[in-house]
């Protein structure tokens, strides 16, 4: 998909960078990371080095994130400070961490043709995982999704993308489909809808 739209802005003589993220790119001690680790930082390094390339326009570049790239785009706006737009596609998450990666879990379990008993033991264990998230008990070797541990989880929490995109002052887009299961029109596109109605158009 995100080839498809580079390429398809490139048909139309824009310039794009594409990158791995640092988690598929490099062995990472996941246990140990925050957000601006493994998201933050090396977006911010990719935004000025296509700002640095002779080819492109350095007061036009719009960054493209999403799921959790696009829920940090405002705080890698903020810290760039010359971003000319951002595009946040599906965006999230918005809601607490812990809310929805158990709607995430109760949903999948859902699909599965599971006897009544494995059923919810599947699903007792997908309140253990939340729960764990929630409280931030995790210990300090432990990784939880393939995301991270207790830093990640932790630097999650304290984030607020709808309060930090509604304090931007640059052009933001938000996209969401509505057969995402992940992050949804009513859970979480909503909340991004209120937090910037306030904004122009």
């Amino acid at each position: 998909t995100f080839k498809e739209l580079a390429w398809g802005l490139a048909t139309r003589g824009v310039a794009v960078l594409r990158y791995d993220k640092r988690t598929n790119g490099c062995a990472v001690d996941l246990s140990d990371v925050t957000v601006d680790d493994v998201t933050v930082d090396d977006a911010l390094t990719a935004v000025e080095r296509l700002r640095a390339h002779d080819r492109v326009a350095p007061d036009y570049v719009f960054l493209v994130g999403h799921s959790i790239g696009g829920a940090l785009a405002p705080r890698i706006a903020a810290r760039d400070g010359r971003l000319a737009g951002a595009v946040m596609l599906a965006p999230g998450p918005v809601r607490p961490i812990a809310e929805t990666v158990l709607d995430q879990e109760q949903y999948l379990i859902e699909q599965q043709d599971l006897p009544e008993q494995k059923r919810k033991e599947a699903l007792e264990k997908a309140r253990a995982k939340a729960e764990k998230i929630r409280s931030l008990d995790i210990g300090d070797d432990e990784v939880l999704l393939g995301l991270g541990g207790r830093e990640y989880f932790l630097s999650l929490a304290e984030y607020d993308g709808p309060a930090n995109a509604a304090d931007r002052e640059i052009p933001l887009f938000v996209g969401q489909g509505d057969r995402d299961y992940q992050v949804t029109l009513e859970d979480d596109f909503a909340i991004w809808r209120d937090a910037l109605s306030g904004q122009s158009a």
